[in-house]
């Protein structure tokens, strides 16, 4: 199962439970023998842990972990030590036991966060796909994606995957019939980033 809950939403009801997260790696930090991983999605974050006692297989990969990691971590769901009341969840932690590199990344020159600022001119016209994790957690790229997919399920039927659509100077359009193709955004701007962009979809 590629997960069983998102980032935002385990509390202290759910302790003792085996859960299965996915995300981006927000940031990792090494406290004494522990590591520290701030996991990220769409919906929240959650930190994880990993103990100074767990294997030295799942240490080693967990100190690998650089920014923007996409993974997958398994692990039980335990009460936090020192809660931070700022997150909704604070209170409890994932004990990890397992961590799966989904994919690597070059750590980017920018934090990816709700408080970023200075950055999105630059961000919607090299990474368009980034503009999801700025203000309100993609707040107006979903309101976006909501709009369009009114429309498209007039067309065709309610939409089955919690996948949001995402638009870019960078991204290439076919119609349904292939008939005809369009880039979005400034011609001479797509000409340059269309070699180098990629799609990727929000866990």
């Amino acid at each position: 199962m590629y997960r069983t809950h998102t980032c935002g939403e385990l509390r202290i009801e759910n302790k003792g439970q085996q859960v299965t997260l996915a995300g981006w790696v927000q940031k990792a930090r090494k406290l004494g023998g522990m590591t520290f991983i701030d996991l990220r999605d769409r919906y929240g974050i959650t930190q994880l842990v990993v103990e100074a006692d767990a294997p030295a297989a799942l240490v080693e990969v967990a100190t690998s972990l650089g920014r923007e990691f996409v993974i997958q971590a398994k692990g039980e769901v335990v009460e936090r030590q020192a809660k931070n009341p700022k997150m909704p969840t604070g209170d409890i932690e994932i004990k990890l036991e397992a961590i799966t590199i989904l994919n690597k990344s070059v750590t980017p020159p920018f934090t990816i966060e709700e408080e970023s600022v200075g950055i999105a001119q630059m961000l919607n016209l090299v990474h368009p796909e980034r503009l999801g994790h700025i203000v309100d957690n993609g707040g107006f790229v979903k309101v976006k994606h909501g709009i369009t997919a009114r429309f498209r399920r007039c067309h065709e039927g309610v939409q089955r995957f919690p996948y949001v659509r995402v638009q870019g100077p960078g991204f290439q359009l076919s119609s349904r019939t292939a008939a005809c193709e369009h880039t979005e955004g400034d011609d001479d701007k797509c000409k340059r980033l269309h070699d180098n962009a990629k799609l990727r979809l929000f866990p």
